[in-house]
C-alpha cells in the first residue's frame, strides 16, 4: 500500500484512474504518512485484508477466480510445505525429510497450485501459499513473519517458524472461503466499471 505512489503503475493527469484491486492495506506503522498518501491517491480501494466495519472494500486477490479451484486434484501427501524464498531459514531447519516442499519462487501459477494441492495439510509462510491452500479447502498451518497474515477473511491455523512440526494438528480448513472470495469479486467489479464510466463522463464534459 505505502509503495503505490512510487509504482510505475501509478498515473496522474486528466482521464487517469488509480484503482487498487486485492492490494494489502495492512500498515506496518499505524501512523504511516506513506500509507495515507497512497490511500488519498487511489480513486477506489479493494483490499485483500478483512476488517469488519471498514470503509475499504474487501476484495481478495483475482487469482481466486482461476478455474483450478473449482476441482483441485486429490492430495498425494499428508503434509507439504510451501515456503517463502527469503523468509524460511528457521522454518526449513525443522523440516522432516519425509515432507515434500518447494519455495514460492516461480513463474507458473498452475505449477505452484498443483504442488499445494498435493498436500492434505499445507504448511506455509507465503501469503499466497496460505491463501491458495485455503481456497482449495486444504487444512492450512500458517507461519507468519509479519502482520500481513492477520487479516484473512477466514483464518488458517497458526504456528511459528520454530516448533511448527508439533503444531500440525492446529491446521485449519476453510471450505467456505472460495465462494466468499468470488462473491466479493462479483460485487466489486460493478464498482470498478462505475468508476471508469464516471471518469469517462467527466472527461467528455471537459472536452
Amino acid at each position: 500500500m505505502r509503495n503505490i505512489a512510487a509504482s510505475p503503475a501509478y498515473r496522474q493527469g486528466e482521464g487517469r484512474l488509480n484503482i487498487g484491486w486485492g492490494i494489502s492495506t495492512v500498515q506496518r506503522n499505524p501512523f504511516s504518512l506513506a500509507y495515507r498518501r497512497a490511500r488519498l491517491r487511489l480513486d477506489l480501494v479493494g483490499s485483500r485484508d478483512w476488517e469488519h466495519g471498514s470503509k475499504v472494500h474487501w476484495v481478495p486477490c483475482p487469482s481466486s477466480q482461476d478455474p483450478f479451484f473449482d476441482a483441485p486434484p486429490a492430495p498425494d501427501h499428508e503434509v507439504v510445505v510451501y515456503a517463502h524464498l527469503q523468509k524460511s531459514r528457521r522454518m526449513m531447519e525443522e523440516l522432516p525429510a519425509s515432507i515434500p516442499w518447494r519455495y514460492n519462487h516461480g513463474k507458473d501459477l498452475h505449477d505452484a497450485l498443483r504442488f499445494i494441492a498435493s498436500g492434505g495439510t499445507v504448511v506455509s509462510n507465503s501469503y499466497h501459499g496460505v491463501f491458495w491452500a485455503l481456497l482449495m479447502g486444504r487444512r492450512v498451518l500458517c507461519l507468519p513473519f509479519s502482520n500481513k497474515f492477520t487479516r484473512f477473511r477466514l483464518p488458517p491455523g497458526y504456528s511459528s517458524h520454530r516448533g511448527w512440526v508439533r503444531d500440525l494438528s492446529r491446521a485449519k480448513a476453510q471450505p467456505d472461503l472460495l465462494a466468499l472470495c468470488r462473491q466479493a469479486t462479483a460485487r466489486f467489479r460493478p464498482k470498478v466499471d462505475s468508476c471508469i464510466e464516471a471518469a469517462m463522463a467527466r472527461r467528455r464534459t471537459r472536452q
